[in-house]
């Protein structure tokens, strides 16, 4: 038999978003389903940006300048951070790109040809480490790589530190090098291009020295650029990282040329060795050692099986024999 079950229905209702204030309001809906999605900033590249927004109000924040007010290019204006903040970075009180100290000047966006390496002055106050080679860039993602070189009588002239390649982010680039002491003067910061394109800003009000020559880029950087040309042109947000006031030398306490007054390792540690080791005893020198650069003669030894040198006969000194036992002399 049948059985009395119904529905009851509202014939020709429509459910969907039932808020006015929503981006899908829907008017014709009777009931609301919980699809209301509200505006918001839908722009992926502002800092506001809300991926839960259904649609855009206009109130996106895109990037507009430095934020924050401890950096020298810090503008108050800004709302959106544009990664594009930079330091004091000369080792003195002033915030210091190229030569230039009137940061906010640096509006214009400086075009590059490619396969030149290309740059400005930089002077250093006091004696500081280089350690990474900085540029504010245009995200224009060519391949790039950079230079410093000395000055003489107001010219590059010998290759002191290059980075490897990179590619040009936006905002800050900041690419490593070996560190390297450098003392108070002028010096040249340089960078080569793949592509063609404006790759980072300049000061449009600048008057400076700009030195170049031809180099395909992924060559091998002019040790020395002697021959480099000039023209008067722009400066560029080209800057040196550096730690100021340390020292670079040996920092192994137990070296020879051991730098008690180093904050920076240069693997320059020498060790007085003497010119063999005779761990068996037969008179020869063994294979197995090398002596070190400061060599000099073996006096007698008291603990021949101390082949470490630390005044005991260990499980230490058994292991470096055994990481030579079985090896062929030559």
């Amino acid at each position: 038999d049948d059985l009395l079950y119904s529905m009851e229905l509202e014939c020709g209702s429509v459910i969907g978003c039932t808020d006015l204030e929503a981006c899908n309001y829907d008017s014709d809906a009777l009931y609301d389903d919980g699809t209301c999605n509200y505006p918001g900033c839908t722009d992926e590249l502002a800092c506001n940006y809300d991926p839960e927004s259904g649609c855009d109000n206009g109130s996106c924040l895109l990037p507009d300048g430095c934020t924050d007010s401890l950096a020298c290019n810090y503008d108050a204006s800004a709302s959106c951070d544009d990664n594009s903040c930079f330091y004091q970075n000369n080792c003195s009180a002033e915030c210091t790109i190229g030569n230039y100290t009137q940061i906010l000047d640096f509006d214009g966006v400086a075009n590059f040809s490619e396969n030149y390496l290309l740059g400005v002055s930089f002077t250093l106050d006091e004696a500081a480490t280089l350690t990474a080679i900085n540029m504010i860039g245009n995200g224009t993602n060519s391949g790039f790589q950079m230079a410093v070189y000395d000055d003489v009588d107001g010219a590059p002239n010998d290759l002191i530190a290059q980075t490897e390649l990179s590619n040009v982010d936006n905002g800050l680039n900041s690419l490593a090098v070996t560190p390297t002491e450098l003392m108070p003067g002028d010096y040249w910061i340089m960078a080569v291009y793949e592509l063609s394109g404006g790759h980072c800003n300049k000061n449009e009000e600048g008057n400076n020295m700009i030195y170049y020559t031809s180099l395909a880029y992924g060559a091998e950087i002019p040790a020395n650029a002697s021959d480099f040309i000039y023209y008067t042109g722009d400066d560029l947000l080209y800057s040196m990282e550096l730690e100021c006031g340390s020292v670079i030398g040996c920092t192994y306490e137990l070296a020879d040329n051991y730098n008690a007054n180093a904050t920076i390792d240069d693997g320059s540690c020498l060790f007085v060795e003497c010119l063999y080791q005779d761990v068996n005893g037969d008179g020869y020198d063994d294979d197995s050692y090398n002596a070190g650069i400061n060599s000099v003669e073996c006096a007698e030894e008291s603990c021949p099986s101390d082949l470490n040198y630390d005044g005991a006969i260990s499980t230490a000194d058994l292991l470096m024999f055994l990481g030579d036992f079985g090896t062929t002399c030559e």
